[in-house]
């Protein structure tokens, strides 16, 4: 059997079906949907080595992990603040 964590990173998957926008991004003609599901930044150094991989082997699904171990304090929280600029 396979469990799942309920609420956990799976959620978005049932998410982009049952709500209708997997359809609406493929009647799109949208060919590439990126999750970033971690607070790892270090995800963004291969994120784009990882799509052009996905693209040349003609990829369904590719997926990045980074190695950790239990309680590993590992991620870049950021806080978000209004700058100069209003954003």
């Amino acid at each position: 059997a396979i469990e799942t964590k309920p609420h956990g990173h799976g959620d978005v998957h049932a998410l982009l079906h049952t709500s209708g926008l997997a359809r609406r991004f493929l009647d799109e003609g949208r060919r590439w949907l990126i999750f970033f599901q971690d607070t790892n930044g270090l995800f963004f150094r291969a994120v784009l080595a990882t799509l052009g991989v996905s693209a040349d082997n003609e990829f369904a699904m590719n997926s990045v992990a980074v190695p950790r171990r239990p309680k590993d304090a590992m991620g870049g929280i950021a806080k978000l603040t209004k700058g100069r600029y209003g954003r």
